[in-house]
């Protein structure tokens, strides 16, 4: 019994060693600043979109270190640049439907409450290389359009 006591121990202690080291750990990478340029650059080319020259970026989050990566970015736009940003993304071509939205909270993110948003069109896109893209257009304002998009790999 004593011998079978360590063994389950030892056994504990070498597992939670082990998970905490794996490879396959993930992180969340948040930041309340502005996203840098070079995470907007990031982001056009992973999720194959062209930014019009009007974006805004308003948040960023990396999620990093399991066998999946994603990101969350949440960018505004003048309402005119639209169909431009729609025309040079992996959504053009696509129906952006009113009746289901692609893209849902996130409970770690403060910021990214796409289920606040009233008037909005949503769409999924599947990439090369069995990544993803998700888009949900908040057009609850007149002026400006915020735009959610979530990258991820399977």
């Amino acid at each position: 019994m004593k011998y079978l006591l360590s063994f389950a121990i030892g056994l504990a202690v070498v597992s939670a060693l082990t998970c905490a080291r794996s490879p396959y750990s993930r992180t969340l990478q948040s930041s309340d600043d502005s996203v840098s340029e070079e995470d907007l650059k990031e982001c056009s080319s992973k999720m194959h979109i062209t930014f019009p020259k009007s974006t805004r970026a308003l948040k960023i989050s990396k999620v990093t270190g399991g066998p999946d990566d994603g990101i969350f970015l949440k960018i505004e736009i003048d309402r005119k640049d639209l169909d431009s940003l729609i025309q040079h993304s992996p959504f053009a071509g696509l129906k952006l439907r009113s009746d289901r939205r692609s893209v849902l909270n996130e409970s770690n993110l403060s910021w990214w409450d796409p289920d606040s948003v009233r008037n909005y069109r949503s769409a999924e896109a599947r990439l090369p290389d069995a990544e993803y893209l998700f888009i949900l257009l908040d057009l609850d304002r007149d002026e400006a359009i915020t735009i959610y998009l979530q990258w991820g790999e399977t």
